[in-house]
């Protein structure tokens, strides 16, 4: 579909009917149609499979659209894989998915109350689920991390995680420690990960990232002093070029933008 905008709204102004947009997740697989124009959702009315619970989203251009939960994912054959789809769809439609599935995530995991054990009902209002008994309330989680480009001297440093069999490289990342503030956040991660130190921390852009939960919150800074040390997370990094790139991250990515960004002004925070 086009490139119509993703507005999230909680409240919907009526009930869902057969025309409305549906996005349904088992697990991180979606069933959503590819399109030769793009990826649009399904309607409604051509979901074969019960749902419970259907929770409002918001609108994707003036379609309104709403996510729940397959009591009977078998009787579903099309699943695609999330992460394909956020990587290769528009801007507007990746802002729908992340709050739709992290929205099926919340009403999955707090149908009972995380302190007394007894079963939650929705707060009118809000994206809350409130206990009757002990009045504990839970919002959908999201997770903070910082993700930086270490610049030095016309260079980027870019490093393989372990985790992943593909030989990708990308910047350093790490989730916000409970206390801290993002900048505190970068120069301990970078300090962990690679025992360097830098300075001229500068907030570059941030994305949401339903893998599960997260919220990239992207920056640069600027390489002081140290040796590369590698941490047990870390296979190999190194220090790149702009002509000598690896194997980096897809398009789609606020890690990808990062490194965009490094290739056309190689680093000079006066192009930001």
């Amino acid at each position: 579909m086009g490139s119509c905008s993703f507005t999230p709204e909680i409240t919907p102004p009526r009930q869902i009917d057969d025309s409305d947009f549906v996005f349904l997740f088992n697990d991180r697989d979606i069933v959503i149609h590819e399109l030769s124009s793009g990826y649009q959702p399904f309607r409604k009315d051509e979901i074969k499979t019960e749902v419970s619970t259907w929770h409002y989203v918001g609108t994707l251009g003036d379609q309104l659209c709403f996510v729940g939960t397959p009591e009977d994912s078998s009787a579903i054959s099309d699943w695609k894989n999330l992460r394909t789809v956020y990587l290769t769809c528009t801007e507007s439609m990746r802002a729908a998915l992340s709050s739709a599935v992290q929205i099926a995530d919340w009403d999955r995991n707090h149908g009972y109350c995380g302190k007394c054990g007894e079963t939650t009902r929705l707060k009118s209002g809000e994206r809350c689920k409130e206990c009757p008994a002990c009045g504990h309330t839970a919002y959908p989680r999201i997770s903070p991390a910082v993700i930086v480009g270490i610049i030095r001297d016309g260079t980027i440093l870019l490093a393989h995680n372990r985790r992943y069999a593909d030989p990708i490289y990308s910047i350093i990342a790490g989730f916000v420690e409970p206390g801290e503030d993002l900048e505190s956040a970068v120069a301990r991660e970078i300090a962990e990960e690679t025992s360097l130190v830098v300075d001229s921390i500068r907030y570059f852009g941030s994305q949401s990232w339903p893998f599960p939960d997260s919220l990239m919150v992207g920056f640069t800074a600027s390489y002081v002093s140290g040796e590369i040390e590698l941490n047990e997370e870390l296979a190999n990094a190194d220090w790149f070029s702009p002509d000598s790139l690896p194997k980096i991250p897809p398009h789609g990515t606020v890690s990808r933008k990062i490194i965009d960004w490094f290739v056309s002004t190689e680093g000079d925070a006066a192009h930001r």
